[in-house]
């Protein structure tokens, strides 16, 4: 549900609790699924929509209401603007845990705007301020390798942050294989302060670069593992929106090799012309899975949840075991992990785990309807954006 149309106008509270009221009774009717709803806030301004998303979530309906979503034009909206937002909602969960809201952050999916470096780190800093989901995350799993030599721009208050970055991290990103220059990095802080934030500088990307920044994403990738952050992967639409032509470049093969947690979905079904069979089936064969890959995946966690006194339902805002933080399930996404951390993923819907696609449910944004209870905005799919096979 968008509580921002493209003409700037919200829906009215009273549409906003019909819906609900609708998705309460699609559930008691029993059509196969459990619906769940998220809402989906404008990254410029989602205080102003707060007041109103506490309301129905602690509504008559408001159990239906799971997640807060944020998607739509990420260029110009660095993570740090949303940090004292998170810490809101993780208050509010705290305050209220039968209600609580998983947050939803597409990043790291559209970054012709900055460096690599400050694309993986976007990414890192959307799971540490608190996300729960990340949508796409590309850049913090896309090999390097598929840019080739190339030069980018990003402005000076970006580079800023980066340097600041790699000073607050040195020691991580050194154990990670990427040299830090304590010296050299103050030096160039200095010579940046007297530039214009807004200043745009060109950064220019070789082979030894490239290598330097799959390095560092294997360092984010170990920190959004440790934040208990899950990735959201849907094939058709990273490869479309990304221009990934070869799946050896895909980030679904580094977040496998990193043992990171994520889930498959089919993003926009009816933009991209795909279902959740056919972007599960793409990852066993991209990523050279056996057949039975994925179920025994499903089965020893379905498995692991039933052994689990507090069991929710699919599309619950469910407790990890191990970092206590509110995840976020929808019945037309399969998860896949592998390694030994499945026993922080809880589900009791085998739909919501299991190889085969799951039921699509169906849920109201922008007066649109759409097929994915967890899609991207509206606007976000139409961009112009030319289709990658």
């Amino acid at each position: 549900m968008d509580l921002e149309t493209a003409q700037g106008v919200p829906p009215t509270p009273h549409l906003l609790r019909a819906v609900l009221r609708l998705y309460a009774e699609g559930a008691v009717a029993g059509h196969g699924f459990t619906p769940r709803a998220a809402v989906t806030l404008p990254r410029r301004d989602p205080w102003s929509h707060w007041p109103l998303v506490q309301e129905l979530a602690l509504g008559l309906h408001g159990a239906w209401l799971t997640g807060i979503d944020f998607c739509s034009i990420e260029e110009g909206h660095p993570p740090r603007d949303q940090r004292a937002f998170f810490a809101a909602v993780h208050d509010f969960n705290r305050r209220h845990p039968e209600r609580a809201l998983a947050i939803l952050y597409h990043v790291g999916e559209s970054f012709s705007d900055k460096s690599l470096e400050s694309a993986i780190r976007w990414v890192q800093e959307a799971a540490e301020f608190g996300a729960h989901r990340l949508g796409h995350a590309i850049a913090l799993g896309l090999d390097p390798a598929h840019f080739g030599a190339h030069e980018r721009a990003e402005t000076v208050a970006e580079r800023r942050d980066q340097l600041r970055y790699d000073l607050a991290h040195a020691g991580g990103l050194r154990r990670h294989g990427v040299a830090v220059d304590l010296g050299a990095t103050h030096r160039e802080l200095d010579a940046l302060a007297a530039l214009p934030a807004e200043a745009t500088l060109t950064i220019p990307y070789d082979a030894a670069r490239l290598r330097e920044v799959r390095r560092r994403q294997d360092y984010a990738l170990a920190r959004v593992r440790a934040s208990g952050a899950i990735v959201e992967v849907c094939p058709t639409s990273n490869r479309r929106i990304g221009g990934i032509a070869d799946p050896a470049h895909h980030p679904v093969q580094r977040f496998l090799a990193h043992d990171l947690p994520f889930v498959i979905g089919a993003d926009d079904p009816g933009i991209f012309g795909t279902g959740l069979r056919e972007e599960i089936d793409w990852v066993i064969g991209a990523a050279g899975l056996p057949p039975g890959g994925l179920r025994d995946t499903g089965r020893a966690r379905l498995a692991l949840s039933q052994r689990n006194p507090q069991r929710p339902r699919a599309g619950d805002v469910a407790p990890l075991a191990e970092t206590k933080r509110p995840h976020f399930l929808t019945p037309s996404h399969t998860h896949l992990t592998r390694g030994p951390d499945r026993r922080r993923f809880v589900a009791s819907n085998p739909g919501a785990v299991a190889t085969r696609p799951a039921r699509r449910g169906a849920r109201v944004r922008g007066g649109v309807r759409r097929t994915s209870p967890l899609r991207r905005c509206h606007a976000r799919a139409g961009r112009g954006r030319p289709a990658q096979s």
